[in-house]
């Protein structure tokens, strides 16, 4: 045997001793000589039991003779073959006469079976999968460049590369010198086994001496992979968990940030009905008008400022409650006193005293000039008769879907038509004006264009609840409630109310729902519901993003479970644990703060049923 053949089969029987024994340790069994471990067939078939998972039935458990030793040995052999393995070259006499060369490569099959073919990457072999994965691993360490499995690692950078990338704690990458091999494969070798549990299958001199051995590498970097593989999972349980926390953390900011607008819109809705309802009214007509002036510059300035401040609540809570449906969680109830219904109750009430006093005001004043006020006053009974006869007519379309959509295009080309109504509203309003009379008068054109852009909406709306309708009726995987809510957050955003979303305005949508994405990932989100590739979203485009967000979610039981796997199978989580699966600092503040303390550690599944779905 040439020296090359000696150092292969020296570093190979070493290691491959090493992994054997990794296994039968698990049943109290050790062997030295891999030459003769196997005679028996007693070894080899409790190291298949172990690694394959499977009960061996009959057999020679106390062999004595050489016909029983080969029989154990082709039962174990036949075994490995059942797995998809093709054995050539290698019968139960070449394990029973120890023929080393033989029984080295039928480890190695079994190793490359039972340890390395359930590495996937990408589609890839095993063998392409793990070195894949060891690149993509170490791509942004200096001095590593993995191309094999044997020159690449001999400097021992890339075990240490490894290490620290899933544990930085256990290795000062920087401080390693790339020319000391030894010294970086001895500090990979002891801090993997003493660190992480990888048993020794190599030693520094089986790197060094010579060229590295192809398969003893790959059984070794085999055992970092499953290591590290759990510890992704744990990982991936401490992203989930750090997700949902800071959800929870951004929608109980998002709570007392509404409840501080609220309040202070009702303190200064309450101010201004006391201002309103007072009597104390001037004794002479230009002390009057002068009362009337600053109710109207109140209705100029103050009042657009109110208006401004309540539908800023209204969407803070439309947006809060959107976010939290489409998280799975209960809508928000405020406090007393701050909910959107008593806020609009109190605003019925500021607009009652608004036309109480200017009532009151305008009977201070002599009535003048009735011909022209009976004029303007009469186009405005005549335009509130058509408006209300107009509202009826919605009122009373029946039909199916389809025939109440089209009467209800009708119903708004009809609106449309009656604009001239404004025009002479607006004619004699200025005639109003230029005698001094409006103050004589409630009737004005701008309350009357009001009234009818309130009228062609109501008209709009409508319509668009009937399309809404239609659109549950034909398979929509949402309620009625839900697509009331998308329609509310689609017109909120649709800033130029053209019935669509341009990029710019689907990016604020991301950012109401709490995503932090790249513009990239977010070109990437808008593309896939951009189904027409027009460049904008529709509102059924809008309707599916809104639906697979709320199919996404994470359930309580999906936590519960990261939990389980962030701590260990524990019923409760260590500060460690948390740690180790990368939780973000502030998140384990949070969970801290917020879940019950144990003499071992928190309470998991009180704070994840209490804090973050309750």
């Amino acid at each position: 045997m040439s020296v090359m053949d000696q150092s292969w089969v020296k570093v190979q029987q070493k290691a491959f001793t090493r992994w054997v024994n990794a296994h039968l340790g698990k049943r109290g069994i050790q062997v030295e000589d891999l030459q003769t471990a196997f005679k028996t067939g007693i070894n080899l078939i409790q190291l298949l039991e172990v690694i394959g998972e499977h009960t061996f039935g009959r057999h020679n458990k106390n062999p004595r003779m050489e016909i029983q030793m080969r029989e154990n040995i082709e039962i174990a052999l036949k075994f490995i073959e059942s797995r998809d393995v093709k054995l050539t070259a290698i019968g139960a006499g070449d394990i029973y006469s120890g023929n080393l060369k033989l029984i080295l490569g039928m480890v190695w099959t079994v190793i490359l079976r039972f340890a390395i073919a359930e590495i996937s990457v990408e589609e890839l072999t095993a063998k392409e999968a793990l070195l894949l994965w060891c690149q993509r691993k170490t791509a942004d360490y200096d001095n590593v460049d993995i191309k094999e499995f044997t020159w690449s690692w001999q400097d021992g950078l890339g075990f240490c590369a490894l290490i620290h990338k899933h544990r930085p704690d256990l290795i000062d990458y920087e401080s390693l010198d790339g020319n000391d091999k030894e010294g970086n494969l001895n500090l990979a070798f002891e801090v993997a086994e003493k660190e992480l549990g990888i048993p020794k299958f190599l030693d520094a001199e089986d790197m060094i001496e010579v060229k590295p051995d192809e398969r003893a590498v790959m059984t070794y970097l085999a055992e970092y992979f499953k290591v590290f593989s759990k510890g992704q999972k744990a990982e991936n349980a401490g992203r989930r968990i750090n997700k949902v926390v800071e959800l929870v953390m951004a929608l109980e900011e998002q709570k007392n940030g509404y409840n501080d607008v609220a309040n202070d819109l009702v303190e200064q809705l309450n101010n201004q009905i006391g201002i309103l309802d007072d009597r104390n009214f001037a004794d002479t007509i230009q002390g009057v008008k002068e009362q009337l002036d600053e109710f109207k510059e109140y209705k100029r300035t103050v009042k657009p400022e109110l208006i401004r401040k309540k539908l800023e609540v209204n969407s803070d809570l439309g947006k809060l409650n959107t976010k939290l449906r489409v998280n799975n969680r209960n809508l928000y109830t405020p406090p007393e006193g701050l909910s959107a219904q008593e806020i609009e109750q109190l605003w019925d009430v500021l607009v009652e005293s608004e036309t109480n006093r200017s009532k009151a005001l305008r009977d201070h004043l002599q009535k003048l000039n009735r011909e022209l006020l009976d004029e303007l006053e009469g186009v405005a009974r005549d335009y509130y008769q058509w408006a209300q006869d107009t509202k009826n007519k919605i009122s009373g379309i029946e039909g199916d879907i389809d025939t109440q959509i089209q009467e209800m295009d009708g119903v708004i080309e009809e609106i449309n038509n009656n604009a001239y109504r404004l025009d002479k509203a607006k004619e004699l309003s200025d005639r109003v004006t230029d005698a001094s009379l409006e103050y004589y008068t409630e009737v004005s054109y701008d309350v009357l264009e009001s009234s009818y852009n309130e009228l062609l909406k109501f008209a709009q709306d409508q319509r668009s609840l009937l399309e809404n309708q239609k659109f549950v009726n034909e398979g929509a995987k949402v309620t009625q409630e839900q697509l009331d809510e998308f329609k509310q957050m689609f017109e909120l955003f649709d800033k130029d109310k053209k019935g669509s979303l341009y990029p710019y305005e689907f990016a604020g949508v991301l950012n109401a729902l709490g995503d932090d994405l790249s513009e990239e990932e977010m070109k990437q989100v808008f593309d896939k519901y951009d189904s027409d590739g027009s460049g904008t979203l529709e509102f059924n485009e809008f309707v599916d993003f809104m639906t697979g967000r709320i199919e996404d979610s994470d359930t309580a039981e999906q936590i519960l479970q990261s939990w389980k796997i962030v701590s260990k199978d524990k019923s409760f989580v260590e500060e460690s644990d948390m740690g180790q699966a990368q939780l973000k600092k502030n998140v384990m503040e949070f969970v801290k703060e917020r879940s019950n303390p144990l003499e071992s550690g928190y309470d998991y599944d009180t704070f994840t049923n209490e804090v973050l779905y309750n």
